[in-house]
């Protein structure tokens, strides 16, 4: 189920998937007996888009239907020769069934990444930081276009907001949200004193620095 998907969910691959768990467990064939919360956490080790499973009901005779829900994706990284995306939590996937996001993560940091599906160590820790910096920047009504790793380093990031012709400094080593809050805090100030600024820098705690 995705509100928006752009392409046909196979649902093949998670039967399939839904089966080696039964097998596993096959108390659980009886849906009373099922946990679904375990179930989710099976299909998630396979296959990271998916966000939840829930029994749906009989479909037919000693058969079971399901309800498989996907992520939907915010922001889109490509790693090596594979196209990664990352939802609004932070989580980090691959096959994505809904329409291309609008932001791209630009990697200029140099540093070679050795993503796998659900996110690497380097790569799935920035993944997260991006989603959640996007959702955030969003409830604080900035959209952000791009984000954008620096040369020789994996612990910043830089993000271009809509509207606004320079970028802002954020670290992975301060919470996300008191980054974005000091973000629209400078933002904000800067704009009623007319001020342009080449970047803004929001990585320490408790001071925004600009130039």
């Amino acid at each position: 189920s995705a509100a928006d998907q752009s392409l046909a969910i196979d649902g093949k691959v998670y039967q399939e998937t839904i089966q080696k768990y039964l097998v596993q467990h096959p108390i659980e064939r009886f849906r009373f007996a099922l946990n679904e919360q375990r179930l989710t956490a099976f299909l998630q080790k396979q296959h990271s888009e998916v966000t939840s499973v829930a029994s749906n009901g009989i479909g037919g005779l000693g058969a079971s239907q399901f309800s498989v829900a996907v992520r939907k994706p915010i922001a889109g990284w490509v790693i090596g020769d594979k196209q990664y995306y990352v939802d609004a939590t932070g989580v980090s996937f691959q096959k994505n069934y809904h329409t291309a996001p609008g932001v791209q993560i630009v990697d200029q940091s140099g540093v070679r990444q050795s993503g796998v599906d659900g996110g690497a160590v380097a790569s799935g820790r920035f993944l997260t930081f991006v989603g959640r910096a996007i959702a955030y920047a969003e409830t604080h009504d900035m959209i952000v276009e791009q984000a954008i790793i620096p040369p020789a380093t994996t612990r910043q990031v830089e993000l271009r907001i809509k509207a606004y012709d320079f970028p802002i400094k954020l670290s992975l080593d301060r919470p996300v949200g008191e980054q974005i809050e000091d973000m629209q805090r400078t933002i904000i100030y800067l704009r009623s004193e007319s001020i342009t600024p080449k970047y803004i820098d929001v990585r320490v705690s408790g001071k925004a620095f600009y130039r």
